[in-house]
């Protein structure tokens, strides 16, 4: 649970970091792939 929340952690500010200085045809990628991975997680049953 730690290490998955520092990765968590880790995986948004990198996220909202990168989301500001790329661009936009690179920062859906990222957004798709967090999302996607969020809602895995939501229906996964919270095992992470």
């Amino acid at each position: 649970m730690s290490r998955s929340g520092e990765g968590l952690a880790s995986a948004t500010v990198f996220c909202l970091n990168g989301a500001q200085s790329t661009s936009t045809a690179m920062s859906q990628p990222i957004r798709f792939f967090f999302g996607f991975w969020y809602f895995s997680h939501r229906t996964g049953g919270g095992r992470g």
